[in-house]
């Protein structure tokens, strides 16, 4: 037997009755032309058989399957099991003529959403179909976010609004072992303060309270290296408006923070040396301009030329001449402080920032010492090499207020020390 009814309205809910009893399904069908402002839109079968044949054919046509258990093909709770096994995600409500706890938890147990006694009222069954529907819809939604709390990459955890641990997913708990092996076996709350350690609490409430959340990289240092988290907290609040609980999600963005690192580097420096190069060199040059107006302070530029390095290029060949200049460029580095800059410009040209100094005597001595170690013995793959360099100097305010002047004034400076025999040093004219 294979039956409709539909019963227009602006809702309509799909109903798969499987009865095969003649008054159950006319008092059923009666239910449901009382509607209470609700369509429902009921297809009747008789069998097991046919139920499955119906939703294996038109599975998103039905909203809800009412399930008769004693049915010609089928008896007891395997009628639901046989049923669920072949149809959709669908919820069920069990008819059932007597109210038998063993055979309700039966039910209950294996998936359907709620059992009904036969012959109660219109209204009842009416409900019942109802917030089944409503019931497996939210179930549904719960299901897919506990599987993607469980399966996301980004680490979760829940806190309640006095910060104490409520839940954590897989991706936190493995986070925080890869931090510390200790913080899994710790308290959530412990793990906050461990995270939380580099913020203010109380500024961070008032962004959750004027914008619902909070966005921070944080680090966090393990024990073989330091591990780079953007941390973004949320917010939750009641239907109420009060709050509920607040959500932290960690992200471990370590390797793309080295990325963005190399990256910078890079562009930045001088990829055979290792030292600056002349784009990093002039902000440098502009930052220590604008920090000696500020305080009133002065500081030298040295311009480096290697004497000799094009004949060992030519005699001995580039691999050579790479090495000499990376000896060149250690040297350099261990002649002066950490807050001086050496710089690589090109070539065999490199440039020395001498902070907050532009004493001739001072300067002298640094240039000095840069000659005498440049012009050391160099003994590559047991080849002994010799060069040496010629040194410009420029002051800051004396000789020029802007880094090109700078840089224009002691690379004169060290063209003169070339024409004056090399290996020496020569300062700008203006400082001389």
């Amino acid at each position: 037997m294979n039956d409709t009814s539909i019963l227009q309205s602006e809702k309509s809910c799909r109903v798969l009755l499987v009865e095969d009893e003649p008054g159950d399904i006319e008092l059923i069908r009666y239910a449901f032309r009382i509607t209470d402002g609700q369509t429902f839109h009921l297809e009747i079968v008789t069998s097991l058989k046919e139920a499955i044949e119906q939703l294996s054919q038109q599975e998103d046509e039905f909203d809800v399957v009412l399930l008769d258990l004693m049915l010609p093909d089928s008896q007891g709770i395997e009628t639901l099991r046989t049923l669920r096994r072949h149809c959709a995600d669908i919820p069920v409500v069990i008819l059932t003529s007597v109210l038998h706890n063993k055979l309700i938890q039966d039910a209950l147990q294996a998936g359907a959403q709620d059992y009904l006694v036969k012959g109660e009222e219109p209204r009842a069954l009416r409900k019942a179909v109802h917030y089944a529907v409503l019931r497996h819809a939210f179930n549904q939604t719960a299901r897919l976010s506990e599987a993607v709390f469980n399966i996301t990459h980004t680490a979760i955890a829940v806190f309640d609004s006095h910060l104490r641990a409520k839940q954590r997913n897989q991706a936190f708990s493995m986070l925080m072992q890869s931090c510390d092996a200790s913080l899994v076996t710790q308290t959530l709350d412990g793990v906050l303060d461990v995270l939380l350690g580099q913020c203010c609490w109380p500024d961070i409430q008032i962004q959750l309270e004027e914008g619902g959340c909070f966005e921070k990289e944080v680090t966090v240092h393990a024990p073989d290296e330091a591990l780079t988290f953007l941390m973004r907290m949320h917010r939750l609040d009641r239907p109420d408006g009060h709050l509920s609980n607040y959500i932290m999600m960690l992200d471990d963005i370590t390797e793309k923070k080295k990325a963005e690192q190399r990256l910078a580097y890079q562009a930045s420096h001088d990829a055979l040396t290792g030292l600056p190069n002349r784009s990093l060199f002039n902000d440098r040059l502009q930052q220590s301009i604008v920090e000696s107006r500020r305080y009133g302070q002065s500081f030298a530029l040295l311009f480096i030329d290697l004497d000799g390095f094009k004949a060992v290029n030519d005699t001995w060949g580039h691999a050579v001449g790479d090495r000499v200049l990376q000896v060149c460029a250690e040297r350099m580095l261990n002649e002066v402080r950490e807050s001086d800059t050496v710089a690589r410009l090109s070539g065999d040209e490199f440039a020395v920032l001498i902070k907050n100094s532009a004493v001739p005597a001072h300067i002298n001595l640094v240039a000095k010492k840069l000659l005498d170690s440049l012009a050391a013995p160099i003994r590559i793959d047991k080849i002994d090499l010799a060069i040496s360099a010629s040194i410009g100097i420029s002051s800051f305010p004396l000789d020029a207020t802007s880094p090109d002047d700078m840089l224009s004034q002691a690379d004169s400076a060290m063209y003169e020390a070339k024409r004056e025999g090399r290996n020496c040093v020569r300062w700008n004219q203006s400082s001389a």
